[in-house]
């Protein structure tokens, strides 16, 4: 049994429930018209649950993990994005068949939905503007505006712009009518100084969540730290304890009087060792599996070579590929030095 965080669009605020999903879920959203949860999860299904009764059921399946679940609260529809580059909603009436689907270029990463807008972030940077009356084409397709792999979309409020991170620490506001990306911009954030040495840490921005009233909005990042922002004036309005780990998700009560947080390891600065022809390589990135350590000849004889930590950003996302080329090259020298 797994615990999870549900999302709850009535008057209840937040709840902490569980499901029977064999494998790990990555979203629970709240109905509001009866008591039950739907999940998705890396078992590829999508499932309903009643909480009082605690039956479940399945609604479909996709051909991949459920990476994404969002509800739209104006036609009652779940829509869920998946690792099989595919999009699906689902209507909890009519189980066992996609009320309508989407094919993506690529992996779902991030996903919302407001009103009649759906829009739909990919691991290849490219963001799909949907109409979820009519699915058949992307309203609009853009690459993000953000130079690294994305994280986390919300749309604003009111559905006139979004709001994307992405795990380089930065943030940036588009607008959904073209005419108006005039005022559209971009921020660093979930950035620390190294007590060491000095240089800049960065992190991803793994949640964004929209105050239902307000205006503003939540991020939570690697860092351990909840900011929120005022996109409007454009500065941060308050920054919340550190907390003992990352942040993975947030969400706020249909009343804006609650702020979920959900903090879970994402194993960002797990130590990892790469081995090739029993050559081993430890070093431990900032930054998880996006990280390219590279794979280096070494003498396991003369014991492992220790990489300084990397950062994911900018010239300093090569540091661990330069790194592990100077580990190479001490030890060619060594053994031309005998």
């Amino acid at each position: 049994m797994r615990g999870e965080i549900v999302k709850n669009l009535t008057t209840l605020g937040f709840i902490l429930r569980l499901t029977k999903n064999p494998q790990p879920a990555d979203r629970f959203p709240k109905r509001p018209d009866q008591n039950a949860v739907a999940s998705g999860g890396a078992d590829f299904c999508v499932k309903m649950m009643d909480i009082e009764c605690r039956k479940d059921w399945t609604l479909g399946q996709h051909a991949a993990p459920v990476r994404c679940m969002e509800y739209n609260t104006r036609l009652g529809y779940i829509a869920t994005g998946s690792w099989d580059n595919s999009v699906k909603l689902w209507d909890h009436r009519s189980p066992s068949t996609a009320v309508q689907a989407a094919s993506v270029p690529d992996k779902v990463y991030a996903m919302d939905t407001k009103g009649e807008k759906l829009i739909v972030a990919t691991r290849a940077r490219s963001i799909h503007i949907y109409d979820i009356r009519s699915m058949r084409e992307p309203e609009q397709t853009r690459e993000s505006p953000l130079k690294y792999q994305t994280r986390a979309l919300a749309i604003f409020p009111k559905g006139d712009a979004f709001v994307v991170s992405s795990i380089e620490g930065r943030v940036a506001v588009e607008y959904v009518d073209p005419n108006e990306n005039t005022k559209k911009y971009a921020f660093k954030c979930h950035r620390t100084k190294d007590a060491g040495d000095g240089s800049e840490l960065i992190f991803p921005v793994n949640a964004i969540a929209f105050h239902p009233r307000h205006n503003t909005f939540a991020s939570g990042g690697s860092d351990a730290v909840v900011n929120l922002w005022d996109p409007f004036n454009r500065k941060r309005l308050v920054q919340l304890h550190k907390f003992d780990t990352t942040i993975a998700s947030l969400s706020f009560s249909s009343s804006g009087d609650q702020l979920a947080i959900a903090s879970s390891y994402q194993y960002e600065q797990e130590k990892v060792q790469y081995q090739k022809r029993g050559v081993w390589c430890d070093f431990e990135p900032r930054n998880g599996p996006d990280a390219d350590a590279g794979q280096h000849d070494h003498d396991p004889s003369r014991g492992r070579e220790r990489v300084p930590p990397a950062v994911l950003s900018g010239r300093e996302g090569l540091r661990i590929r330069e790194n592990c080329q100077i580990v190479l090259e001490r030890w060619v020298r060594k053994k031309k030095l005998r």
